[in-house]
């Protein structure tokens, strides 16, 4: 009876040792991971005509998660963003100087800095935030983008997202990097990349956005501004 009663006694031990483990490992999928972000660009152009970055940093280099009031970060959720609307040194360069014709833009200013943040919205699409955790070098995925901007205690938001704006396109996530280059097919994303996801006729890769203006009296209600196309490249690396 004694020798019954210890290995129930190990058996129920094991299973709690387990039950633990795996809450434990589920607490730790959903925490918030610091990232770096590397926002491309080397400031606005005279020409407007000329192809450029229409999203870019302060040229400050990488921003680091707590670091000048900045948030970089994967999200509990799986979604990713980088939010300097807090900080005074890392605005960011929001360049509306490539309307799309016949959208009626009416943009706040043609070229300004402003506190701004990026946020991959990839939830819409698949129900929850997929940027964090894919897999496999090289390897894709599509997600809405939101570039949020505020102006003198006005918000204004850039939607890519043709699930609520048709015209607009989504953002082109692509894994950079891997945990294992050795096994580049099956390792965990390190690294990320998110782009346009088109190339205009005019053989320019840049993705048409949705202009808005958030009101918050009573209910958020959001004001078109018209259309406008932006090019960028944020480059995001763990750690």
């Amino acid at each position: 009876m004694k020798r019954i009663s210890l290995v129930l006694t190990i058996l129920a031990l094991g299973i709690f040792l387990i039950s633990v483990t795996g809450a434990l490992a589920q607490r730790a999928s959903k925490r918030v991971v610091p990232v770096t972000t590397t926002i491309e660009g080397s400031g606005a152009l005279t020409d407007p005509t000329v192809f450029n970055y229409r999203i870019q940093s302060v040229l400050l280099g990488p921003s680091h998660d707590g670091v000048e009031s900045v948030v970089s970060q994967h999200q509990e959720a799986g979604d990713y963003e980088v939010n300097a609307l807090a900080s005074t040194s890392r605005s960011m360069l929001v360049d509306l100087r490539d309307p799309v014709p016949n959208s009626n833009p009416s943009p706040p200013f043609s070229l300004a800095q402003v506190p701004a943040k990026v946020e991959t919205k990839s939830y819409i699409l698949y129900g929850s935030g997929k940027v964090r955790g894919m897999m496999a070098l090289n390897s894709t995925l599509i997600t809405p983008l939101l570039v949020r901007f505020d102006l003198n205690g006005t918000t204004y938001r850039l939607w890519m997202n043709s699930t609520n704006y048709p015209e607009t396109n989504y953002a082109l996530v692509t894994c950079a990097g891997v945990v294992d280059p050795n096994n580049p097919d099956t390792s965990q994303c390190n690294q990320w990349r998110i782009e346009p996801s088109v190339t205009q006729p005019d053989g320019q890769k840049k993705n048409i956005a949705r202009l808005v203006r958030v009101y918050t009296k009573g209910k958020i209600t959001e004001e078109d501004h018209g259309d406008f196309y932006v090019s960028f490249s944020v480059n995001v690396t763990n750690p």
